[in-house]
């Protein structure tokens, strides 16, 4: 299964519909300028949780492939929670949850591949979140 999401990933990878971080994320000193930057990637990634599609990000050093079940603010900051399906890791735990920190990721692109939707866990309703944004149904 994961030799076919590796094929179908380099297929999507020359298609049309793929998105990029215009700006790399880090600590700005205005909030204003964070909203600013971070309203197109929060619509990529509404569309994506909306539509069920795999997200490949840049994250700490390596590139993931997740499924998208959560977005939202965690403790003041954008973030989501992701099925990491394949890619780095810094545990060496693939596959796996993951909680990424939007303000450290970068070269966002989703991709035309789907997945079935939200997977059984403790994560199936949002708890301690801020302010949620988007769930996966």
């Amino acid at each position: 299964e994961l030799r076919a999401l590796s094929v179908q990933h380099r297929f999507a990878e020359r298609l049309i519909f793929r998105l990029r971080l215009a700006v790399p994320l880090g600590n700005p000193t205005e909030q204003g300028c964070l909203d600013a930057i971070m309203a197109p990637n929060i619509q990529a990634l509404k569309h994506a949780i909306d539509n069920r599609h795999l997200l490949q990000l840049n994250y700490h050093g390596g590139f993931r492939l997740v499924e998208p079940q959560v977005l939202g603010v965690f403790d003041g900051r954008h973030q989501l929670l992701s099925y990491q399906l394949a890619g780095f890791s810094e545990s060496g735990e693939v596959p796996g949850w993951r909680r990424f920190d939007l303000s450290d990721a970068s070269d966002l692109t989703v991709l035309p591949v789907t997945f079935d939707g939200p997977r059984p866990t403790r994560f199936d309703e949002p708890v301690g979140w801020d302010e949620v944004l988007a769930v996966v149904h």
